[in-house]
């Protein structure tokens, strides 16, 4: 990373592992990490138990110093633990700073992350398929990817601007991504012969 730069590490459950918060204290990260529900987790009072009982409800949260992974030893960290009525669950994350509800709006980040992944993945460009496992190789076609993904996204606003989403996407709650708004459009500008004009209009917008 170059000097200067302050990372902050977000992972979900399934990689919330002791060997990562090593990682990340060797290289000065800070991290925000998702622990599983029956993490165990040692209080300041020496009293053992589950991630999942600093939050058994909505309301209630949980904020502190604690210790995790019991079967690695034991990590001393900070624990947020907060069940939203938005949530279908709690979320309880484990953090190196000194825990604040402020750790909840940048785990929040991670989602837009789980989307992104979406538009690279399944539901946009299909990485998942390419099957390149050489790095430098890989790298280019990352590089092309990321080219791809800034002119679907450009599209995509520009749909969302001129109030036109419902015609690409016709539901009522919004299941398409910008990525995937601006994919639309564009695949049906080159099927329509558009390319050479890719502007957006009434005409244009009726995809059959």
């Amino acid at each position: 990373m170059p000097a200067g730069v302050v990372v902050v590490l977000l992972a979900d459950r399934g990689l919330g592992w002791p060997l990562l918060v090593d990682f990340c204290r060797e290289h000065d990260w800070h991290y925000v990490l998702r622990l599983q529900s029956q993490t165990k987790v040692r209080g300041s009072d020496g009293q053992e138990r589950s991630a999942r009982e600093l939050a058994p409800r909505m309301g209630p949260r949980w904020l502190g110093e604690a210790e995790v992974f019991k079967k690695a030893g034991w990590r001393g960290a900070q624990v947020v633990a907060s069940w939203e009525r938005d949530r279908p669950q709690p979320w309880l994350l484990l953090v190196d700073q000194r825990a604040s509800l402020r750790h909840c709006r940048t785990y929040a980040k991670r989602m837009w992350v789980e989307e992104s992944f979406r538009d690279d993945k399944s539901s946009g460009f299909h990485w998942q398929q390419s099957q390149v496992n050489d790095p430098a190789p890989a790298a280019r076609l990352l590089l092309v990817l990321a080219l791809a993904l800034v002119l679907a996204s450009s599209q995509g606003s520009v749909v969302l601007k001129q109030g036109y989403r419902r015609k690409l996407d016709p539901h009522g709650r919004r299941r398409l991504s910008i990525v995937q708004l601006g994919l639309r459009w564009l695949r049906y500008a080159v099927q329509h012969g558009l390319y050479r004009s890719l502007r957006l209009s009434r005409l244009y917008l009726y995809p059959k």
